[in-house]
């Protein structure tokens, strides 16, 4: 992933599926001619979460990282999710996705992060990561605020039908869409491959936002008649209380003034009307 002027790499596979969790970063503030070691940080904090076959976002200075395997263990698909704060150099465990995925794809769009489809293992699986493969239906959103950069629980919403995985993805806010582009098919063993597709997908995320509540100030009604019928002492007490649930009110309206609900599916089909330049 890139921030600022930096490009990180982290975890992923060396030779013989060994998987790790380095991380590292490459200085492009210079615009070197040629990348020398002088340019690369190997000395950031590493990832307890060893994996490879996922993919990374940024979003509010943070790295955001889900699922994936972890050999030797092919067999099942990692839930597990976590953010990188490239400033602080600190990583930090989130809730776990709903199923283990990997191979998926992953894009942010208004201020979600959200996974596609994917690649699940069967029951009776064989440890071997060529064979049984089976593209995922999942699509989970995470949403991430954008004032403390929070983050709520892994929603399911709506479902990837294209039966193909390992695909690239873009969001476009302007169109509230995003895209899907080629990818790989199940394991065909006429070819003893996985064929690769050309199909472009597109998916409209819904979000509704909650009518604002206005709540008008109290009047000075009851502090002239606390005046009139009452001592000084009944005027500071009313006085008080008036206060207090005028604030109460306030702050509740306040909250549901930007509450953001989350309604509707993400549902994927044929980009049939090709995209447009």
């Amino acid at each position: 992933w890139v921030w600022e002027n930096y490009v990180y790499i982290t975890g992923g596979f060396h030779q013989f599926y060994n998987v790790t969790g380095s991380t590292y970063r490459i200085d492009l503030a210079d615009n070197p001619p040629e990348l020398t070691e002088e340019h690369i940080d190997r000395s950031l904090a590493q990832s307890s979460n060893l994996r490879g076959d996922f993919h990374a976002v940024v979003l509010f200075g943070y790295a955001y990282l889900a699922g994936g395997f972890s050999p030797p263990e092919w067999c099942v698909a990692l839930k597990t999710t976590e953010r990188y704060h490239m400033a602080s150099d600190t990583w930090e465990t989130l809730a776990d996705m709903n199923v283990g995925r990997a191979d998926m794809a992953v894009t942010t769009l208004n201020n979600h992060i959200v996974t596609i489809g994917g690649e699940e293992k069967p029951e009776k699986c064989v440890n071997d990561p060529a064979y049984g493969s089976l593209p995922s239906h999942h699509v989970d959103v995470i949403f991430v605020d954008a004032q403390n950069g929070k983050n709520s629980k892994w929603l399911e919403f709506g479902k990837f039908t294209d039966k193909r995985f390992r695909f690239a993805a873009a969001a476009v806010p302007a169109l509230n869409k995003i895209y899907t582009f080629g990818g790989q098919l199940p394991f065909d063993f006429t070819c003893d491959c996985f064929p690769t597709t050309a199909d472009v997908g597109v998916g409209k995320m819904v979000f509704v936002e909650e009518p604002s509540v206005f709540v008008e100030e109290p009047s000075n009604a009851a502090l002239i008649a606390a005046i009139i019928l009452g001592s000084i002492l009944g005027l500071i007490i009313v006085s008080m209380v008036t206060r207090a649930c005028w604030v109460v009110h306030r702050k509740k309206a306040m909250d549901r003034a930007v509450a953001i609900v989350e309604k509707g599916d993400m549902e994927f089909a044929p980009d049939i009307g090709g995209l447009q330049a």
